[in-house]
């Protein structure tokens, strides 16, 4: 539909309460966000060690998985329809601008590719949990990308990391693909799919890589080369140079079961 004249707002600055994505935890609007983030983090979690997020005073930083699926959770309450990183989010570019030579962007997407973790036991019981919610049979030779998570406490959970990234009723969304195969661990590529996925995958064609591992739970993000993993293993460490990016309104490709 053309928009008439009359639709449009010449303004010289955004409202005071508006907040310009995608962006980072920083300013008022990351204060607020984290005042949120450790009062859950207090109450609802117990003080959970692995949800990790720091204030370093001008900026919301060290994020792991857990924290961006919290985060997500607490900003899809406000107008706009924000959001922490989908899969398709990671290579974005104004989000690869923002973090190139500097940091690291955890997504929401999780990647299981067994039950058993050879590298990291901590991973089993959210990976035995995960795979109650997925179709198995398929997952040895098509890795399974899982997003629509939301983060519960789970206090029973004696061998993990007492969280569970909870399925919602009507179960999570999901992506099966070989492509998560440890036998493109390293590939090149340039492009990438709807889902945010890498295309074209060549030994050594490309100006971003992709990692990938050969079993367990992963998490899947981008790092300061603008370089792809869905291999890293330990969901509850951080860094001084993650960031916690929120973006608005909706992914323009989202992942579905299929």
């Amino acid at each position: 539909m053309t928009k008439e004249l009359s639709d449009f707002i010449v303004t010289a600055s955004l409202p005071a309460n508006a907040v310009q994505s995608p962006t980072f935890l920083i300013g008022e609007f990351g204060q607020a966000v984290y005042r949120e983030y450790k009062e859950r983090r207090a109450t609802v979690f117990e003080n959970n060690p692995n949800l990790k997020l720091q204030d370093k005073g001008d900026v919301i930083a060290e994020s792991t998985p857990f924290d961006v699926i919290l985060v997500n959770q607490i900003v899809r309450e406000l107008r706009g329809n924000p959001r922490t990183p989908l899969p398709l989010d990671l290579s974005n570019p104004k989000v690869l601008e923002m973090i190139r030579g500097k940091h690291y962007v955890d997504s929401q997407g999780l990647v299981l590719r067994s039950t058993v973790d050879s590298l990291y036991s901590k991973n089993n019981p959210l990976a035995g949990y995960l795979a109650e919610h997925v179709d198995m049979s398929r997952v040895e030779r098509e890795p399974v990308l899982l997003t629509g998570l939301s983060l519960d406490p789970w206090p029973e959970d004696e061998k993990g990391y007492k969280l569970r990234t909870a399925v919602p009723q009507e179960g999570p969304k999901t992506h099966y693909d070989d492509r998560f195969l440890g036998k493109w661990n390293g590939y090149m590529f340039d492009e990438v799919d709807e889902l945010g996925l890498p295309l074209g995958l060549s030994k050594d064609q490309g100006s971003r890589k992709w990692y990938t591992r050969n079993d367990g739970l992963s998490v899947l993000y981008v790092d300061w080369y603008s370089n792809l993993y869905s291999g890293r293993y330990i969901l509850d460490v951080s860094f001084s140079d993650g960031r916690v990016v929120v973006l608005g309104g909706e992914a323009a490709s989202q992942n579905s079961e299929e």
